[in-house]
């Protein structure tokens, strides 16, 4: 059975102790049940798939999601709603580093979709989105204030 680990809001994710087991070895966390790709707690999520919204992050109500560092947000993908890398709603996202690359959604905001959400970006990079309908890098929509400085 997979190993389930919740998290709370304001918590950070940290690596869990490695389970024992007589006459077995740990040979580490995976993202998926059939142990194809090895999770190493770098601060990356990458290549998940969302029916709706949010490929890797779906923030909601009131939400507070801060990106720094050098946490990659990658590969990500939504079917058929809007946010490959994140999708906001009535939340305050923050940017000051990170990457957020080759996210895809079949609607609009590859990288970044915002809803009525607050969003500040002072460092890091949104880059090579596909979007098939709006916003390959960032869709906007009933916006509230949006503040990118270099």
């Amino acid at each position: 059975a997979p190993y389930i680990v919740s998290v709370s809001n304001g918590e950070i994710l940290s690596r869990p102790e490695n389970p024992t087991r007589n006459g077995y070895i740990f040979l580490g966390w995976y993202t998926t049940s059939s142990c194809e790709t090895k999770y190493e707690f770098t601060g990356t999520i990458t290549e998940n798939i969302s029916r709706k919204d949010g490929g890797a992050i779906y923030a909601t109500s009131g939400s507070t999601l801060e990106i720094t560092g050098s946490v990659v947000i990658s590969k990500n993908q939504v079917i058929s709603g809007y946010g490959g890398g994140i999708s906001t709603s009535k939340s305050t996202l923050k940017i000051s580093g990170g990457t957020i690359t080759e996210n895809k959604v079949n609607n609009g905001g590859a990288g970044l979709y915002l809803v009525d959400s607050t969003f500040e970006m002072t460092g890091g990079v949104i880059s090579n989105g596909w979007a098939s309908y709006r916003g390959g890098g960032i869709y906007v929509q009933n916006g509230r204030p949006i503040f990118i400085n270099p």
